[in-house]
């Protein structure tokens, strides 16, 4: 009998947000502008600080994807409703595997506008992801924030029997 083995890579992400509904906590939130909203999976609904922000006193807010992931990619969106249309952020984005060493992901100006966002290439192992706002001339907020993680290949054995066998492989 001849068996073939294939590894098929998949797209860029799974397609699944895992940071969707995970515990938040924030520097500062205003009445109606809770962390949660970051992560709620409604682009209407946003984090906000109430507040101006700088970089020596930056606002933020943390994700708890409550597990080690690979990720491959955080995508930020701000501002879907065009209330801060027009005032950009200055951020960084910080991931962290313990809550306490943070390596930067990455940096720049979250354009504020419904259909723009930012997303970040990742590649490394994380549980925690924060978003720092450094410099706004509006209050520090984010619509969204989504988490993708690296997926995992999928294997599948072709035997010559006509018999087609599919399992996933752990790397």
């Amino acid at each position: 009998m001849m068996a073939i083995l294939l590894t098929i890579a998949s797209p860029s992400f799974a397609g699944l947000n895992i940071a969707l509904n995970k515990p938040t906590t924030a520097s500062a939130s205003q009445s109606g502008g809770s962390p949660f909203y970051a992560v709620d999976g409604d682009y209407t609904t946003m984090w906000t600080t109430g507040r101006h922000t700088d970089p020596l006193n930056p606002d933020w807010i943390k994700v708890d994807l409550g597990d080690i992931y690979l990720i491959s990619e955080i995508v930020l969106r701000a501002d879907y409703q065009d209330t801060y249309k027009g005032y950009r952020l200055a951020y960084v984005l910080y991931g962290s595997v313990e809550n306490l060493l943070w390596t930067e992901l990455g940096n720049g100006i979250l354009p504020d506008d419904y259909d723009l966002s930012e997303t970040i290439q990742v590649k490394r192992s994380l549980q925690y992801i924060r978003f720092n706002v450094i410099g706004s001339v509006h209050w520090a907020h984010l619509n969204e924030m989504e988490v993708y993680e690296v997926p995992e290949p999928a294997t599948l054995l072709l035997l010559g029997l006509g018999c087609l066998i599919a399992r996933k492989v752990k790397t």
